[in-house]
């Protein structure tokens, strides 16, 4: 069983009802039939709302206790459900889809009213701009069918391609296998931190292996799992629809009208967003650039940098060191490949990141990588 999966195991058993959840007593007295009916279901908010009573989704604390409400009477969808805080103020809403089974399933009593905050994301500015929260569901509610799946697919700096996820940990590791089953092997998968260029947020990033193209992944999903790369829903010509009900609906060419100008506000929404994030790459790789104009990336570590550290700051603050500290940094020599030295930095998640590093008269070259990857990188650095 994978760690993810453990951890939501354990999650499933916190958030099960009274009752339903494991006993604290030896394995053999543990009474365990109820909490395998229970699963952990883990979803970002969408509508969050930040001003609210003093209250907003700013100022939740990971861990913290949250409210699920139902709202029959919401206007915009009768299966509604309301997340909030334990004295009653709004945070944000289930995602619709996901209130499509969870909202009725409250009004039945086989999903738990409680769940607890495991995410939240920030700029740098202290703004919100993510939350997640984990509850528990009964088993047969949910399932990790493929409308459970959100993916796109990019390609990084040096041309690889990741495949980006939003999927339980069931599902992921059903695809894991499945790409695997069709030569689509990746080199390594963790959660992701990139802003894709879609806008959307995702839970899963896979780093594919060199000459696996975005093209064959998107076949694989279509074949297998009957799901295409994400999309923003075409809420607009929804909402006009209702709208104006079946006097609308036999008006075709203003329908189609319609949609044409969605489409186009999309497609302008995206080129925007590839824009913002190529132009918020660029700046950074800029402001680097001219803080270490000696340093030269090897082999896609910027891609390393922009989607796979939650904390780069801790690389290039070692990289100051190493360029300006009259004393230098402690690093040992890497076996196998002379004149390259290298140190451990935390990823944010564990401490197992790598970065190596060779002097060649004024110049530094650097490779940001992991321990998993040790072996290659040495042949690849013995090279150079």
């Amino acid at each position: 069983m994978s760690a993810v999966s453990r951890l939501r195991l354990w999650l499933a058993n916190v958030l099960a009802p009274p009752g339903r959840r494991r006993a604290r007593t030896p394995a053999r007295l543990a009474p365990r039939p109820m909490l395998d009916e229970w699963q952990a279901v883990e979803t970002p908010l969408a509508g969050l709302i930040f001003h609210e009573g003093g209250q907003s989704a700013l100022d939740l604390g990971i861990l913290e206790k949250v409210s699920l409400r139902r709202e029959p009477q919401n206007p915009h969808d009768a299966n509604a459900v309301a997340v909030v805080t334990h004295d009653g103020h709004p945070v944000g809403y289930l995602p619709k889809d996901l209130a499509r089974r969870v909202g009725p399933a409250l009004d039945a009593g086989r999903a738990e009213p409680t769940g607890i905050v495991t995410e939240l994301r920030s700029n740098t500015a202290g703004t919100a701009i993510g939350v997640r929260i984990t509850f528990g569901v009964h088993n047969d509610v949910l399932s990790s069918s493929s409308t459970d799946i959100e993916f796109c697919c990019e390609e990084g700096e040096a041309g690889t391609t990741y495949l980006l996820l939003t999927c339980d940990a069931v599902a992921l590791d059903t695809i894991h296998e499945g790409l695997s089953g069709r030569g689509l092997s990746c080199e390594r998968s963790g959660q992701s931190f990139r802003h894709p260029t879609d806008g959307h947020a995702y839970q899963w990033y896979l780093r594919m292996s060199e000459g696996v193209t975005p093209e064959a992944v998107v076949e694989y999903f279509a074949e297998v799992h009957k799901v295409s790369p994400w999309a923003p829903p075409s809420r607009a010509v929804d909402e006009y629809v209702e709208g104006f009900g079946e006097e609308l609906i036999t008006k075709d060419a203003r329908i189609a009208t319609l949609e044409r100008l969605l489409s186009a506000e999309k497609e302008h929404i995206r080129q925007a967003e590839h824009g913002r994030r190529g132009a918020e790459t660029s700046a950074l790789q800029r402001l680097v650039s001219s803080v270490f104009p000696n340093v030269t990336f090897l082999r896609g570590s910027w891609d390393v940098l922009a989607t796979e550290i939650q904390q780069p700051g801790n690389v290039l603050r070692d990289l100051f060191q190493i360029a300006f500290s009259q004393n230098g940094i402690a690093a040992a020599p890497v076996r196998g490949a002379p004149g390259w030295k290298e140190i451990h930095f935390s990823t944010g998640q564990r401490d197992d990141g790598r970065l190596y590093f060779r002097r060649s008269g004024g110049q530094i070259e650097a490779l940001v990588s992991f321990k998993r990857e040790q072996e290659r990188d040495i042949q690849y650095l013995d090279k150079q």
